[in-house]
């Protein structure tokens, strides 16, 4: 059976800090991320940046499907390679292909999940705090259960969890007390230790279900992000 052509797609460089669009404007692309990290943010009414870090074989800015201006802005955390594709080129390619349509709106129902406790109110701050680590360690090692190293930086989780630095420190603190979390390192080179990941899942409140649902959202979510990167 023949491929459909992919001719439609482009791609583009962005230099570390490069702004690659901002909240009101034009909403005319999606994107998809060849190589490098993109730092996608909204500014809620109470003044708070909540963020997603999207990496290699993500995408984002798929608001231009739904909305003529953007509600986000995003910004390239390290120099990026991005494919991306004009809104109405996407739409008449996803609308003529069945099965990559379908891969789609399981990727899509995927990042929407994955993204719940970004941007819900859960019950506390520890918890979404938790829950980010969590999140980290079963994509990053999903095979890891002790000793699980993460580079930490205070911002980085703030705009994560959407609370103020004073929080994740706070959290960070408790979390290091009680023996859920060990820090190596100071300032800028702080890591957190996860010593036992079920000990921390147990406390967050989450199952070994949540761990398999994750992964079967990372798998649906790849499946369809590798039909644009794969071909480019």
């Amino acid at each position: 059976m023949k491929k459909p052509s992919m001719d439609f797609l482009r791609k583009s460089h962005y230099d570390k800090g490069a702004l690659i669009y901002s909240e009101q404007e034009s909403a005319i692309a999606i994107y998809f991320i060849k190589t490098g990290k993109v730092n996608e943010g909204i500014h809620t009414v109470q003044g708070k940046r909540i963020s997603s870090i999207y990496g290699v074989g993500d995408f984002f800015g798929e608001g231009c499907l739904t909305h003529n201006l953007r509600n986000s802005y995003a910004i390239a955390l390290e120099p990026v390679e991005l494919i991306w594709s004009l809104r109405g080129h996407f739409e008449y390619f996803i609308g003529n292909n069945p099965s990559v349509s379908k891969r789609f709106y399981k990727a899509l129902v995927s990042k929407i999940a994955e993204e719940r406790p970004k941007t819900l109110k859960l019950e506390d701050a520890r918890r979404r705090f938790e829950i980010m680590l969590i999140h980290y360690a079963w994509q990053n090692f999903p095979d890891v259960d002790k000793d699980i190293d993460v580079t930490f930086k205070n911002e980085f989780f703030s705009q994560l969890i959407g609370s103020g630095v004073h929080t994740v420190v706070s959290q960070l603190q408790n979390l290091v007390k009680e023996g859920l979390l060990a820090k190596i390192g100071e300032n800028k080179n702080r890591r957190i230790l996860i010593p036992e990941l079920e000990a921390l899942v147990e406390d967050s409140g989450l199952t070994l279900w949540d761990k398999e649902l994750f992964m079967l959202i990372q798998k649906n979510y790849h499946e369809f992000t590798d039909t644009f990167i794969g071909r480019y």
